[in-house]
């Protein structure tokens, strides 16, 4: 899925699970953003490219990679942009207190994701990120 518009703010999604993947998609959608869903991190990086994405959401627990070296990765190829990051993950907070930190992440929520909560951490974290844009 893929919506794309200059108007609006654009988040990429990364989640191997494609069904929440998808969902939150069609809440951001309807919450106002266009955005690029893909299942790997690989693809990530390639529509990172393509999308130019304001914010990006994605898994820790990738199959095949790991979404902090996908993170990293982005921002070193791409170090004109400085995107933000919202990383999910079935793992606990305290793993994101040692390791969210050194890469500049804007929020960890952990799986089962609250959608609501989502959308609020995507308002602060693009709102944070057009501070002073005109």
């Amino acid at each position: 899925m893929s919506k794309i518009s200059s108007a609006r703010p654009r988040i990429l999604i990364t989640d191997d699970d494609a069904r929440l993947g998808a969902a939150i998609g069609e809440r951001l959608i309807g919450a106002g953003y266009d955005v690029s869903i893909v299942t790997s991190g690989y693809e990530a990086m390639a529509e990172s490219d393509r999308f130019r994405p304001d914010l990006m959401i994605i898994d820790i627990n990738l199959i095949g990679s790991n979404g902090l070296t996908v993170v990293q990765r982005i921002r070193d190829f791409q170090p004109y942009l400085i995107i933000p990051a919202i990383l999910i993950s079935a793992q606990s907070n305290a793993w994101y207190r040692e390791f969210g930190p050194p890469l500049a992440v804007s929020a960890y929520l952990q799986k089962p994701i609250d959608l609501a909560e989502l959308v609020r951490r995507v308002h602060q974290a693009i709102s944070r990120e057009f501070e002073g844009v005109e």
